[in-house]
């Protein structure tokens, strides 16, 4: 007779390696931003996203085929020309110089 071992991973809490805890007191004051790909049949889809620190919200996007500065100053764009921030506006990306790297 045969048996089957079955194992469950239960992940309770995810811990970066920086935490990092942050206070927004109002939509619009600090966004972040990140690069991703997605697969697809014909290749990968780049999306590069903006997100407003203050309640999560989805500020911005764009996706390409190609990841290039078009695609996040798009994504940028976008995001002031939906929102309007005002003057003051901290803009983060953990990306490094991914944003810069790729043409």
């Amino acid at each position: 007779m045969r048996s089957a071992c079955i194992v469950i991973w239960q992940i309770t809490e995810y811990k970066p390696r920086h935490i990092r805890e942050f206070f927004v007191n109002a939509p619009g004051k600090v966004w972040v931003s990140d690069i991703t790909y997605i697969p697809t049949d014909p290749g990968w889809l780049y999306l590069a996203g903006v997100k407003d620190l203050f309640n999560g919200e989805l500020v911005g996007y764009a996706m390409n085929e190609r990841m290039t500065r078009h695609l996040v100053i798009q994504a940028l764009f976008r995001a002031t020309a939906s929102k309007h921030p005002d003057k003051g506006l901290i803009a983060h990306s953990d990306s490094k110089n991914a944003y810069a790297r790729f043409q």
